[in-house]
């Protein structure tokens, strides 16, 4: 089904594209989702994407890896505008 990780369908209003123009509509951007398999060659591509300014992941907030729970419960009762990152100390 189409939708969100919850199983959500997508407001038909924004299906059909109707109402306000969105911020990425009134700024010129577009956006694309993609999954990405964890290898070596596919980060090195997206890092070098990041690095050229040809890609701008969005974040909503980053948290040490000690509240990696925390960040979990985040995902299931909220809206995200962007990941979440766990950072891991060296």
């Amino acid at each position: 089904m189409a939708g969100s990780r919850h199983g959500h369908r997508p407001r038909p209003s924004a299906l059909r594209g109707r109402g306000r123009p969105r911020g990425r509509e009134r700024h010129n951007a577009h956006g694309v989702f993609f999954i990405v398999e964890p290898d070596g060659a596919g980060l090195e591509s997206i890092t070098q994407l990041i690095q050229e300014g040809r890609l701008t992941p969005t974040v909503d907030r980053v948290l040490p890896l000690i509240e990696g729970r925390a960040a979990y419960e985040a995902l299931e009762r909220e809206h995200q505008r962007g990941k979440i990152v766990l950072h891991i100390d060296d």
